[in-house]
């Protein structure tokens, strides 16, 4: 198999574990914790806030370690 190939699985299967995640923990807060809408949504605003705030923060890495201008003088 390719690597490309192997990319696209990896990929693919952390994609689904992501939407997973995002339909059972409302679904299990609110069932098991017994947790209120308001507190769901608390959760979920927190995620979003982690997942904003690590994004960033690696494209900024990704940017650094990549950038074309880092290694001009190398070509």
């Amino acid at each position: 198999m390719s690597t490309l190939k192997y990319t696209n699985i990896i990929q693919f299967l952390a994609y689904a574990a992501i939407m997973a995640s995002m339909i059972f923990i409302p679904v299990l807060a609110a069932d098991e914790l017994n947790a209120s809408k308001f507190e769901i949504g608390i959760i979920f605003a927190g995620y979003a806030l982690a997942v904003f705030v690590s994004s960033s923060e690696f494209a900024d890495d990704k940017e650094r370690a990549f950038s074309p201008l880092k290694n001009f003088d190398k070509i």
